[in-house]
């Protein structure tokens, strides 16, 4: 526990140290500056790819699981089903995800 609060201490204090700097140097206003046009194209991009390559990896994930729940005794066949749900669960989350990403960085437009 106390290694976990140490972690998020440093991590709070990355975070708070960026976005000092941002703001420090970003000449003509913080939405002009380099760094935040730059999350923003990349944050843009990781939306784009996960909103397509999620989907893929998922049904090619399920198709595969599909096929081993087909083919494996009964005992088995309850994980290949539990895992055929994750991998539907994953597929949506990262979707949603997704879209939520691209909200956020809408309003930055």
């Amino acid at each position: 526990m106390k290694k976990l609060k140490n972690t998020a201490a440093a991590l709070t204090a990355a975070v708070t140290s960026v976005v000092i700097s941002v703001a420090a140097n970003a000449e003509g206003g913080l939405a002009a500056s380099k760094a935040v046009t730059g999350t923003k194209a990349l944050l843009n991009d990781i939306s784009n790819i996960l909103l397509v390559v999620a989907p893929l990896v998922g049904t090619a994930c399920i198709v595969y699981f599909a096929v081993r729940h087909g083919a494996a005794e009964e005992m088995d066949q309850k994980k290949w089903k539990q895992r055929m749900i994750v991998a539907a669960v994953s597929v949506v989350v990262a979707v949603v995800a997704s879209a939520l990403i691209n909200v956020l960085v809408g309003y930055y437009q």
